[in-house]
C-alpha cells in the first residue's frame, strides 16, 4: 500500500514537474519570439523612418527645384516679352521713317536737344552741334543724316538680334504657341534687317500688310504671355 502511494505521489510530481517545465518553455519561447518581434518591429520602425526622411528630403527638394523652375519660367516670359516689344518698336520706327529731314535753321541748343532725345553718344552730338556753327551746314547735315540713319539702323539690329539671341537660348521654357509667335516674329525682323541692309532705308512696298499683321502677333503674344503667367502649375 505504500508503495503504490509513492508511485502515485510520483506520478504527481512528475506530471506537475513537466507542467512546470512546458511552462517555463512557453514561457521562454514566448519571450523570445517577442524578443524577435520587438527587434523587428524597431527594425522595421527604423527603415520606415529613414524612407520617410528620404522621402520627406526628395519631396522638399523637388518642390524647391520646381518652385526655381516656376521663378526662372516667369522671369524670362517678362523679359522676352520686354524684349520683343522693344524690338518691334524700332523695327516700325525703322520702316515708317525711311528718310530723316533736319531743318537748316535750327541753332544749337535745338540739335544738341534732338540728338540727346535720340540717345546720340555724347561725343559724337557734342562734335556735330560744333561742326553746325563752324562748318559749312549742308555738309554738316549730310553727314549728320547719313550718321543717324546708321546709328538707327544699328540700333534696330542689336534690338532685334537681343530678342532673338535670348529666344533661343530660353525657349526650352516656352509653350508652344508662344514659341511659334515669337519665331514668327524673329523671321519677319529679320527679312527687314536684311533688306534695309541690302537696298538702305526704304519702306517695303507691303508695309501696311506686314505692320498690320506683326501688330496682330504682339497682340497674340500678349495674350499667350498673360495666359502662361496665370498659371500656378500647382496640378
Amino acid at each position: 500500500m505504500i508503495i503504490q502511494v509513492e508511485w502515485k505521489e510520483i506520478i504527481i510530481s512528475s506530471i506537475a514537474l513537466i507542467g512546470a517545465i512546458w511552462a517555463g518553455v512557453q514561457y521562454l519561447v514566448k519571450k523570445l519570439v517577442d524578443q524577435r518581434f520587438n527587434k523587428r518591429l524597431e527594425d522595421h520602425k527604423f527603415e520606415l523612418q529613414v524612407l520617410l526622411e528620404n522621402n520627406k528630403f526628395d519631396f522638399q527638394r523637388k518642390v524647391q527645384d520646381f518652385s526655381l523652375y516656376t521663378s526662372r519660367k516667369h522671369a524670362i516670359y517678362a523679359e522676352l516679352y520686354d524684349l520683343f516689344l522693344r524690338a518691334d518698336g524700332y523695327v516700325r520706327r525703322l520702316l515708317t521713317q525711311p528718310n530723316i529731314t533736319l531743318q537748316d535753321f535750327y541753332d544749337k541748343q535745338d540739335l544738341a536737344y534732338n540728338l540727346s532725345k535720340a540717345d546720340i553718344p555724347v561725343h559724337i552730338a557734342n562734335r556735330f552741334v560744333e561742326d553746325w556753327e563752324n562748318k559749312n551746314r549742308e555738309d554738316t547735315i549730310r553727314e549728320l543724316i547719313k550718321y543717324l540713319e546708321q546709328f538707327e539702323y544699328i540700333r534696330t539690329k542689336d534690338a532685334v538680334n537681343n530678342a532673338k539671341n535670348t529666344f533661343l537660348v530660353n525657349r526650352i521654357f516656352l509653350s508652344e504657341e508662344t514659341h511659334k509667335i515669337m519665331s514668327e516674329l524673329n523671321q519677319i525682323y529679320a527679312n527687314i534687317i536684311f533688306t534695309q541692309e541690302v537696298m538702305g532705308r526704304v519702306q517695303p512696298q507691303n508695309y501696311k500688310d506686314i505692320a498690320e499683321h506683326c501688330e496682330k502677333l504682339i497682340k497674340n503674344l500678349t495674350e499667350a504671355v498673360k495666359s502662361e503667367l496665370a498659371i500656378g502649375y500647382y496640378s
